[in-house]
Parts: structure tokens; sequence; C-alpha cells
């Protein structure tokens, strides 16, 4: 697995704070280690991650969270590892054209995969949100790159 700055150097597996981490032995970035394939990763949020969030408690984190940007009405948004589809109701409560992605939803605007297997025509969306999200992909180098090629040329991360 790759870390943001690009590398695949590892420190060995160690605890900190609880947590089991590994550290970048290029750039010094820590890293969770929860999983270790992007199979591993959906089998956890199809199970454990969906019993720790509700839909009530995701609405009441989106409704704050979209008072902080500065979203046009009508822009086409992608909400990448949108759960529950809280922040994509929210958006489109306030006519934003939002849609979302995510390995467990059900949400009637939300793609049920995972960004990475998804195939988002180039140029596509104004805005891509990733809310707690970068931190737990695989690749975040690849992630990042295939959000800029679905972007319009000046959307917004």
């Amino acid at each position: 697995m790759k870390c943001i700055c690009g590398k695949e150097e590892w420190s060995e597996l160690q605890e900190l704070k609880g947590l089991q981490v590994r550290k970048c032995l290029n750039c010094k970035v820590f890293r969770q280690e929860t999983y270790t394939s992007l199979v591993e990763a959906e089998r956890y949020y199809l199970t454990e991650y969906v019993n720790e969030h509700t839909y009530k408690q995701d609405y009441k984190v989106a409704k704050e969270r979209l008072k902080t940007y500065d979203l046009v009405k009508g822009s086409k948004l992608l909400d990448i590892g949108s759960g529950n589809g809280a922040f994509v109701d929210v958006c489109r409560e306030k006519d934003i054209d939002a849609f979302g992605i995510d390995v467990r939803s059900v949400h009637p605007y939300c793609y049920q995969m995972s960004f990475e297997e998804s195939c988002f025509p180039s140029d596509e969306f104004d805005v891509v949100t990733m809310h707690d999200v970068l931190e737990h992909v695989v690749d975040p180098v690849q992630v990042l790159k295939e959000v800029r090629r679905i972007l319009k040329e000046r959307g917004r991360l």
C-alpha cells in the first residue's frame, strides 16, 4: 500500500495509543492498520463500521458541514464514502445535484460500490467530498488521481 507521499516503505506494525499503526519511512506519516486490501476494507465497512453510525447522527453532522461550504445551487457533487447518504440528502435539500458512492449504501442517490471500482466520466463533477475517508483507503495517491480526473477544470475537492 502506498503512502500519501507515494512511497511504499513502512515501519513494522506498532501500537500507538491503542491503535495498530505503521509509519512511512519516507515522510514519517502514521497510518492506521485496519486492513490491507480492498476486499478487507469492504468487509469491515459492511459489518463493523455500519453499527457505529446512525442516519440521525450523520444527518446532523452533514448539516453542519454543509454550512461551511460555499456551494452553488445546481452544482454536481459526488460524496465518496457516503455511507447512509445523509450528506447527499442535506445537499439535495439545498438544490445541489448530489450523489454518493459507498460499498454499503442502499440510498437511492448513491452508487453501491467502492470508488476504486467506479468508472465515472472525466470532468463530471463540480465538487467531490470525502469526509473521514482518505485516511482509510488502501491507495490514497491513486484515489486522489482519480478524483482529479473526474473533477471539472475548476472543480473542488
